[in-house]
């Protein structure tokens, strides 16, 4: 595999592609099957802090995160979610959401021998809720996919999320990034 191949990189967009497609569609249960056992989403509070001696704190070594989630929590919330489309019983997805992903500049910028990859991507995420609730979220992703010689598939390690904007106006994030 090489970063530059057509191929190898029609094949990293059409995964990131996929995932986010399985997200609008609300179909987690099959989203779930693209997290590796080690995963961690991690998604950490912007400050607005000046450049002191010369240095800038990086988004991965943030205090504070609005998420900061491994395979078992995360599972915990599809299936969460799951059970209650079932049941109607959690208010807040009650009517349930409508998302649209758009996704944009995606650039492999790390490869292994084996296929492990690192990629970077833009997103706008837009979640509407009955006639006035409209979030509009944006920002840049950065995902560690491990490659699976066997099945010829991608799984998510790690995703650390950058959110553009310090300030998150939504009533909740309930949602998955």
């Amino acid at each position: 595999m090489n970063i530059t191949d057509a191929s190898f990189r029609d094949r990293v967009e059409n995964f990131v592609y996929y995932e986010n497609k399985l997200l609008d569609d609300g179909e987690y249960g099959e989203w779930l099957k693209l997290l590796s056992s080690n995963y961690r989403c991690y998604m950490p509070i912007r400050t607005n802090v000046l450049k002191k001696r010369g240095k800038v704190d990086s988004a991965e070594n943030a205090c504070l995160s609005h998420y900061d989630e491994d395979i078992d929590s995360i599972m915990v919330r599809v299936n969460r979610y799951l059970f209650s489309k079932k049941t109607n019983m959690i208010m807040s997805e009650s009517p349930e959401p409508f998302f649209i992903r758009y996704i944009s500049n995606i650039y492999v910028s790390e490869l292994s021998k084996n296929g492990d990859c690192e990629i970077e991507y833009n997103f706008i995420t837009r979640r509407m809720r009955l006639e006035k609730e409209v979030d509009i979220f944006y920002g840049k992703k950065k995902d560690n996919l491990l490659y699976d010689e066997e099945t010829g598939v991608w799984k998510i390690e790690k995703r650390l999320v950058s959110l553009a904007s310090n300030l998150v106006a939504s009533n909740n994030l309930n949602m998955i990034f």
